[in-house]
């Protein structure tokens, strides 16, 4: 039976990059990083900068399983499906539990089918779906130097010129469309042409791989946090060059499209491509990492942990209050996991009602005849 077990490596990964992406949000919640000073702010920038690969790092999975594979409709009606569950469900229990108060265009707003805006990642990730075809198309009938040139040149434009101008030649903060299709094509770019058999690496051992992977992904972290403090020694000096300049390297802080993030990014995928083993219990935890975003970063769930939790934090706790975030994330995560969890149960038992398989099999009819 554990044969027909997927591989689960990138599936670790996906749970890895999850909590890590919860701690994040906490850290950017909080604001530590303005509120802190001393040695509680630069454990907290070295923190939230090695969080940062993580949102890319799922991006960059989409292309590495997906640049063969039809993106169905329905792929994409279940994950807005999927959204709007949990915006109607929290909205409700902000409604009666927690006393908000909505007009009725909010309601119609949140209760709205299409209603993903409060999630920027879903809205990217749609619209990446719905260009996919087009993008795969281009990926399949592509030679890998024609591949190699076109990253080369996302990378140009798409990361240097905005890190270095500060999005005023070329905007990409790395939240928008065209960040989605870039990893989307790094992920891609690592499935057709595996770097372990390139020639570089392919006589290199696993270990050795491991060690350069790891090594690649600290100095270039090393190299991020060394220009942000150079940026940041500027700030109290004078002129409007010395001042352009640390706005511009204080603005690449908090950008996915940073080349050292990006770069990181690729060397944290490649470790996890090293490892080898299939898990059912990984596989399973892994299928929940979706709802556990979209539970933890629902802007109702968000409006009522930051009211509870930001009157508590002690910004003299020096860092033992990044301890007590990470206590908090394993919480979040594990409640949000359960919640996706029992979603899913709660789903499965609706979809063996009879009028729930007559409406999906006439909505399905309806799209493939669309």
């Amino acid at each position: 039976m554990l044969d027909k077990v997927r591989q689960s490596n990138y599936e670790l990964m996906r749970i890895t990059s999850m909590f890590f992406i919860v701690l994040w949000h906490i850290l950017l919640h909080t604001e530590i990083l303005n509120n802190s000073t001393g040695l509680l702010k630069q454990g907290s920038l070295i923190l939230y900068l090695l969080l940062m690969v993580h949102t890319n790092s799922f991006m960059l999975l989409s292309g590495y399983f997906q640049y063969n594979k039809k993106n169905k409709a329905k792929k994409i009606f279940g994950l807005i499906g999927h959204t709007w569950f949990y915006n109607v469900i929290f909205m409700i229990i902000g409604l009666s539990i927690w006393n908000h108060s909505y007009d009725k265009l909010t309601i119609l707003r949140v209760t709205s089918v299409l209603n993903i805006g409060g999630y920027w990642y879903i809205t990217g990730h749609v619209l990446l779906m719905i260009c996919s075809q087009i993008i795969n198309k281009y990926i399949n009938n592509s030679t890998k130097e024609e591949h190699k040139k076109v990253l080369i040149i996302f990378f140009i434009i798409f990361s240097i010129i905005p890190y270095i101008t500060r999005n005023g030649a070329i905007a990409n903060d790395g939240r928008s469309l065209i960040q989605f299709i870039f990893m989307y094509l790094i992920g891609a770019y690592l499935g057709k042409y595996p770097i372990e058999k390139s020639y570089h690496f392919k006589n290199n051992s696993i270990n050795k791989n491991r060690l350069i992977y790891v090594s690649l992904f600290f100095s270039f972290m090393i190299i991020n946090y060394l220009i942000l403090q150079f940026g940041y020694s500027l700030k109290n000096y004078n002129g409007a060059i010395i001042n352009d300049i640390y706005q511009t390297i204080s603005y690449s802080r908090d950008s996915f499209a940073n080349p050292f993030i990006i770069l990181s990014t690729i060397c944290y995928f490649l470790l996890f491509g090293t490892l080898n083993f299939k898990s059912k219990i990984i596989n399973r935890i892994s299928s929940l990492t979706l709802g556990i975003y979209l539970v933890h970063e629902n802007p109702v769930v968000v409006n009522f942990l930051y009211k509870t939790i930001i009157p508590s934090v002690n910004y003299n706790d020096t860092l033992l209050l990044l301890f007590k975030f990470i206590i908090y994330s394993i919480i979040l995560f594990i409640i949000s996991g359960l919640i996706e969890f029992f979603r899913q149960i709660f789903t499965k038992l609706i979809k063996k009602l009879k009028i729930t398989k007559f409406v999906l099999n006439k909505t399905e009819q309806f799209i493939k005849n669309f």
